[in-house]
């Protein structure tokens, strides 16, 4: 037995998540129906919902710099750490 689902979207999201639904040849409700055994197959969400943003360029660049171990700033205590944070905040 088939049943009808319906939802309300924004049309600019229907119509974005059709393009890119049909550039791989498939229609919105085969998306949907394809999300849907996901979900049952997995027992979850098929995807980790996030904000979707982006790093900036500067935090980009910090990271970088972390994996890379350049810059670091050793401190000994958390007091010292409070301290150079408290420096930074107020430039």
């Amino acid at each position: 037995m088939k049943t009808v689902i319906q939802t309300r979207v924004d049309s600019s999201v229907r119509q974005r998540a059709e393009n890119i639904l049909n550039s791989m040849g498939l229609s919105l409700n085969d998306g949907i129906r394809m999300f849907l055994h996901q979900l049952i197959n997995d027992r979850a969400m098929p995807f980790h919902p996030s904000t979707g943003d982006e790093p900036n360029d500067y935090l980009k660049k910090c990271i970088e710099e972390i994996k890379d171990r350049k810059n670091l700033i050793k401190f000994d205590t958390v007091e010292e750490f409070s301290k150079w944070l408290d420096s930074e905040v107020e430039e």
